[in-house]
């Protein structure tokens, strides 16, 4: 009787560390589901908490064939897909305030995005700083925090080259070569010359400036070439601030690939 009571008893004590068993296993999951959905909306964060550069959307690092990125005060670095090199470019007066958008526009440069808060006296240690305070906090940006943190990675073992100029050729643009004509399609002289910049500080070939037929108040990007997924294209109708680029088919032969018309809206960009 007594052995069959022992006996009871083990089964009842199984049972019950059983039940605990799955009931921990069960906490356990939960806690790390918790754990890993709180880092996946951490890395997916963009840092904003502390005052950043207005007028920038949430950047995107990862799926770019090259990307501009200011690094405050003073910094722009480019970065090409596949590219082993990191261009720099060291502005001798730093940018301190929210004049970021300013500069860009008054030197034709296109800036993708930000990062506050990283030291940039030793152009060597920008991968570790961003990495550093990211993981601290301490940094301010419109990228995600995986962006930021994947960036660290990829410039760790770049080589770094200093441009001469403020000029941030893309390679992708450069080894498409489209032809492109760009007119000023409004009563403001000098648009097709400032657009022209632009076009050529990312690597695009401008063969003829000119003014449009007829004055149009909005900026577009005619593609006369079959040129399905094109970089360059893709790439200017960002500068530009489109949202897509229009495709006409031309039956007489035209020796430009893209024809960029600019309207009155470049002005107040």
């Amino acid at each position: 009787m007594k052995t069959k009571t022992n006996q009871q008893k083990r089964i009842k004590k199984a049972g019950i560390l059983k039940h605990a068993g799955i009931v921990l296993s069960a906490l356990i999951g939960v806690f790390i589901f918790v754990l890993c959905f709180a880092l996946y909306v951490w890395v997916n964060e963009t840092p904003r908490a502390n005052p950043g550069f207005t007028g920038f959307s949430e950047g995107n690092i990862q799926n770019r064939e090259h990307t501009t990125i200011f690094i405050a005060p003073d910094l722009l670095i480019a970065i090409d897909k596949d590219n082993p090199e990191v261009s720099f470019f060291r502005l001798e007066t730093p940018i301190t305030d929210d004049s970021l958008r300013v500069f860009s526009k008054r030197n034709a440069v296109m800036v993708d995005g930000y990062i506050k808060g990283i030291p940039t006296t030793e152009i060597s240690d920008i991968s570790k700083n961003i990495w550093d305070k990211v993981l601290s906090g301490l940094t301010t940006s419109n990228f995600t925090r995986l962006d930021l943190l994947q960036l660290s990675r990829t410039i760790k073992n770049s080589t770094f080259v200093e441009n001469a100029s403020l000029t941030f050729p893309e390679q992708a643009v450069v080894d498409e070569e489209l032809t492109i004509m760009v007119q000023n399609g409004t009563n403001i002289s000098g648009l097709a010359s400032e657009a022209t910049q632009w076009v050529k500080n990312i690597g695009g070939r401008v063969v003829e400036v000119g003014n449009a037929p007829k004055t149009i108040n909005k900026t577009q990007i005619v593609v006369l070439s079959d040129i399905p997924g094109s970089p360059t294209v893709a790439r200017l109708v960002e500068v530009f601030g489109l949202k897509e680029a229009l495709q006409e088919t031309s039956k007489d032969p035209t020796r430009f690939d893209v024809i960029i018309t600019i309207g009155n809206d470049f002005y107040g960009r």
